[in-house]
């Protein structure tokens, strides 16, 4: 193994040479091409200007051979002033050192349609080319000068080879000069500094990878030690990840058997796959008689018939009717006996298989408190209803009373005046029919105002959180959210089912003042050394100011027609003026109402601070 990875650590060494290599190679033609590029532009900048200097110069002798240039005034002028002024030329030709091995310096004329080279200066004697048509690809730069135009080009010589030239004709005259050197001589020297570079850049890889590998091998080693080592650990860690991947899957498997909702997972086919703790205490199976038999064990009929075909439809048509909704429904225990559960079921694919997961809750406890708020709802109709005939008795009583005592009376006056014994008998009758009266009406009195019942030490934070147990579905439908404020109070001195009586009422009034939601707020603290205050809150449609006044009084009632019949809050206020406390109400119209109820401490507690404990 060890050679192997030895040859590895070479092969790597070089192919880094290599990068390398074609790295510095790319490096140094970027500097040449660069610097290349720079000598060009000055080469065709000073061919220009050689041109732009030839051009005056020619034109100057031939203005002085003219006659036109002050120096030549009073001369006597040449028989042919051009003949001279190439005449002139050609000796200052003998004294041309010239540029370069190849550069050239040229003047011409145009001689119908092909041009004559009248003048050729180089560093060596070389002849005169012979005359180039005008339209011929090697006559552009001297065609461009006699056309009257200058600059610079890159093209092809009468000897066919390529050269940078420059172009520019010769005022007052109709001749053209053009400067030109073969691009050969201008690119040869970065050619041989690049094959310079090339060959040096290649030594000092090869060199440098040599070195490199015998300075890196001792450190490859290590490398390789350390991977091992890594490897190691890795393994460690793996196996360390796999136990704790065991450990949470203990854990999970702990969170599910420990979950108060029985939890149940199965395939397509309606087989049960797993089972959590609660499933087996909701139902009465051990898990080893769920597992692999079919769901429809858990109901009973006819939704145990009806289970398969629907998982075959879904499968089909992927038609939902509790998947992803959830439900009421009912489940058959391993007894036989029936209870209503709330089911939510979810789908889950793994490895293009389906399974389903079901969460179901017993709502046995919730439907047992959903009737015993009904019964409290109907005590607390029994008790309006008797507040109601109590009311109406205690009228009675009074319209009836009065004239009935003034009856009797005249009757014991006439009996003492009367001697006929029949009439005296039907005086005695009058009386007694009179008491007779009296007395239903003191039986119905009775009846609609029953003695106070035994007062017992009452803590009003549990009796609150009992009372809002009974209420839970209700306020849920209708979305109110109950926001607590509680303190430390003491216990209040009272009969516990008349001061939940009281709470019924101030809950349900204010939940039917949120049709479309709220929050119910409640706030428990002491009320000075006195009592405890409670606060009832809604942020319902609110009360008039004007109508605050009659809040309590009997048959009055801010609700529809046919939603109240206003005697809920009476029966609040004689609860809590039975129990020595007061009730007041605050409200604004749009924003809600809030009633603010003080019960008194137990007596031995008056004057101090109760036990927080109470």
């Amino acid at each position: 193994m060890q050679p192997a990875a030895n040859q590895e650590r070479r092969r790597l060494v070089w192919r880094a040479a290599v990068i390398l290599a074609l790295v510095g190679l790319g490096a140094v033609g970027v500097a040449i091409r660069t610097l290349y590029s720079a000598a060009f532009d000055a080469e065709r900048l000073r061919l220009a200007e050689v041109a732009k200097s030839r051009a005056a110069l020619i034109q100057a002798v031939a203005r002085f051979d003219a006659g036109l240039s002050p120096a030549s005034q009073g001369q006597p002028r040449p028989a042919d002033p051009a003949a001279a002024t190439l005449s002139q030329l050609s000796e200052a030709q003998q004294r041309f050192q010239g540029f370069g091995e190849t550069g050239e310096f040229l003047l011409g004329r145009r001689d119908g349609d092909r041009i004559v080279f009248l003048m050729r200066q180089r560093h060596d004697d070389s002849p005169l080319p012979p005359p180039v048509p005008w339209e011929s690809e090697t006559s552009d730069p001297m065609r461009r000068a006699l056309e009257g135009r200058s600059g610079t080009l890159v093209g092809n010589d009468s000897r066919g080879a390529r050269v940078v030239a420059a172009y520019e004709p010769v005022p007052d005259t109709d001749w053209g000069v053009v400067a030109k050197i073969d691009l050969a001589e201008v690119q040869a020297p970065f050619l041989r500094a690049g094959g310079i570079a090339l060959g040096a850049g290649l030594l000092l890889v090869l060199a440098g990878a040599g070195f490199f590998e015998r300075m890196i091998s001792p450190l490859l080693r290590e490398n390789e030690r350390r991977n091992q080592s890594l490897l190691e650990s890795e393994t460690r860690e793996r196996e360390l990840a796999q136990e704790i991947t065991r450990q949470n899957l203990t854990l999970t498997q702990s969170i599910l058997d420990t979950a108060v909702d029985a939890i149940i997972t199965i395939d397509a086919k309606g087989g049960i796959r797993a089972a959590n703790r609660a499933v087996t205490e909701m139902f009465g199976y051990e898990e080893t008689e769920l597992v692999g038999r079919n769901v429809q064990v858990l109901m009973p009929d006819p939704y145990r018939q009806e289970h398969d075909a629907y998982l075959a439809n879904y499968a089909r048509t992927g038609h939902r009717k509790i998947i992803g909704i959830g439900r009421e429904v009912p489940c058959q225990r391993k007894d036989g006996s029936v209870f209503p559960g709330d089911l939510a079921v979810s789908e889950v694919r793994i490895d293009e298989e389906v399974f389903f997961t079901g969460v179901l809750r017993d709502l046995t406890e919730r439907k047992r408190r959903e009737r015993e708020l009904q019964r409290a709802e109907k005590r607390v109709e029994a008790a309006e209803e008797l507040a109601s005939v109590g009311t109406l008795v205690a009228g009675l009583a009074h319209e009836i009373g009065t004239p009935m005592g003034v009856i009797q009376g005249h009757a014991k006056l006439l009996e003492k005046h009367v001697e006929n014994e029949k009439a005296q008998w039907r005086l005695q009758t009058i009386q007694e029919q009179i008491g007779r009266i009296s007395k239903i009406i003191q039986s119905l009195l009775n009846m609609a105002r029953p003695k106070a019942s035994e007062r017992v030490p009452v803590a009003l934070e549990p009796l609150l959180e009992t009372t809002l147990s009974f209420l839970s579905e209700k306020l849920k439908r209708r979305q109110v959210e109950v926001v607590r404020d509680f303190e430390p109070t003491g216990s209040v001195t009272g009969d516990p089912e008349r001061l939940q009586q009281l709470l019924l009422n101030l809950f349900l009034n204010a939940v039917d003042a949120m049709p479309d939601g709220g929050e119910l707020r409640l706030r428990l603290r002491p009320d000075g050394k006195a009592g405890t205050r409670l606060d009832v809150g809604d942020t319902g449609h609110g009360i008039e100011q004007a109508n605050l006044d009659r809040i309590f009084d009997a048959f009055y009632t801010s609700k529809e027609a046919g939603k109240g019949n206003g005697l809920g809050l009476m029966v609040a206020s004689r609860i809590v003026a039975d129990h020595g406390g007061t009730i007041a109400v605050e409200s604004t119209p749009g924003q809600g109402t809030e009633f603010h109820v003080h019960l008194p401490w137990l007596p031995a507690y008056r004057g101090q601070e109760p036990p927080h404990d109470a």
